[in-house]
């Protein structure tokens, strides 16, 4: 079940124990039950310019408010033994952690996610992964850098990557990306990373021994046999086109689909397919490189860095199968994996 709180800081200045609002947003199974907001009267009453322009707070407005400390009184019920969910989460943990060692209060153990982090591996290839840009992205209206709004946003993004790898709990959310979790332990933060693909594999049937290659799928010489479920792509697409506007040019030899049949399934689902890199192209599919792709990876990092034969508004992103796999819906639990039948 999708049970977390989300929470949001906002600080004064660059001290990391400068916090002058903080909110929590608690979720249980994907819906929100309680939320709460501060204003908090940091320790020092110096706000610079620049986070006054951020979020509009100034030292008159929190004068009479009171400390973190206190706050925290208030909200520990509601966070003890929770998982939190932030955007940029390092951040705030940060902020929560030095706020608390300034008043001599202990920290419990906490365990984090970052939502900032489960983007990029949900959603890769975009340009920027900030709350705005993804707000905007999922067509959210928020008022950013309000803790409140900023924390309801946070959580809704987790809920979105839930539902894009069909995850029924944070947990399977975290193991279908390939993500650790973060943990606060005696006052040290330790951050949430990715799984390195070579210690791990793909949801898979009767687990076997898989070796990734460098573009970041099963090399030639794993004993499995890749799927691509495109008929469950496009049931959990339904009347969606998530890959519209986009100009995708795929090339090498895919795992998981054939080229031509990726190129079709990218066509349905709203993208267009081009026959050779051009100044408008968003992604270039990489698959394991072969004598019959049309441009070599040779040829087209070279293609990339002479910008003078090809101007471009937007630099190219180059994806390997699994990344383009995880911008369909469903993402990578679309994927199956079996052990190739001995012979």
């Amino acid at each position: 079940m999708l049970d977390f709180v989300a929470i949001d800081f906002e600080t004064a200045n660059s001290r990391p124990d400068s916090a002058c609002q903080f909110a929590v947003v608690v979720y249980e199974q994907g819906r929100i039950v309680h939320e709460a907001s501060w204003l908090v009267k940091p320790p020092r009453l110096y706000f610079s310019p620049q986070n006054i322009a951020i979020h509009g707070i100034k030292p008159e407005h929190v004068a009479d408010q009171p400390n973190f400390a206190t706050v925290w009184e208030q909200c520990k019920p509601v966070l003890d033994g929770r998982l939190l969910v932030a955007h940029n989460a390092r951040f705030d943990l940060g902020v929560l952690t030095s706020t608390l060692a300034t008043y001599d209060v202990a920290p419990p153990r906490i365990d984090f996610s970052c939502t900032r982090l489960i983007a990029q591996r949900c959603w890769p290839g975009h340009t920027s992964y900030g709350l705005a840009a993804l707000a905007e992205r999922f067509g959210i209206r928020f008022q950013h850098h309000d803790a409140l709004e900023d924390s309801r946003t946070c959580g809704e993004v987790a809920l979105r990557a839930a539902e894009h790898v069909q995850a029924e709990s944070f947990e399977d959310l975290e193991k279908k990306l390939f993500l650790t979790r973060g943990v606060v332990s005696l006052g040290q933060i330790s951050s949430p990373k990715t799984i390195k693909r070579s210690r791990t594999a793909w949801p898979v049937t009767n687990r076997p021994e898989v070796s990734y290659g460098r573009q970041g799928i099963p090399s030639r010489k794993a004993k499995v046999e890749v799927q691509v479920n495109a008929e469950r792509i496009q049931s959990i697409a339904g009347n969606d086109k998530p890959l519209t506007g986009r100009r995708i040019f795929f090339t090498g030899k895919l795992m998981g689909l054939s080229r031509a049949d990726a190129m079709a399934l990218a066509s349905s689902l709203g993208a267009t397919c081009e026959d050779e890199i051009g100044p408008a192209t968003d992604y270039v599919v990489m698959g394991q490189p072969d004598a019959a792709s049309p441009v070599p990876p040779t040829a087209l990092a070279a293609m990339q860095a002479n910008e003078s034969e090809t101007p471009r508004d937007k630099p190219i992103r180059l994806l390997s199968e699994r990344q383009f796999v995880q911008l369909l819906p469903g993402g990578q639990a679309v994927v199956e994996i079996q052990v190739k039948k001995r012979r």
